[in-house]
């Protein structure tokens, strides 16, 4: 599995939550497994996306692709996204035993 790391900026953050939404089929499609959406506590336009996608292939495709492009400007999307394609490396889930 990669995680993509998407961070940009946007006009509207209901706006472009909207079109995120719509397109959570074509995002499935590409090999998406799972989102996790942030805002920005001091800007929330500023929206971070941690996607897990099942290849990087699928990954690097999708973050190619003319549907994302179009999504985005038809999101209000006001800057170019800043991607990372990550590895996850180590993982500790805390509970109340910790």
């Amino acid at each position: 599995m990669v995680h993509v790391l998407i961070r940009h900026k946007v006009e509207d953050y209901n706006r472009w939550r909207a079109t995120f939404d719509d397109a959570l089929m074509m995002r499935r499609n590409a090999g998406e497994q799972s989102y996790r959406v942030f805002r920005n506590y001091e800007d929330a336009n500023e929206v971070t996306v941690l996607c897990d996608f099942d290849t990087l292939e699928h990954a690097k495709a999708f973050a190619n692709s003319s549907g994302l492009k179009t999504a985005m400007q038809a999101s209000g999307v006001i800057d170019a996204p800043a991607v990372q394609y990550l590895q996850e490396a180590v993982v500790i889930r805390r509970s109340a035993a910790d």
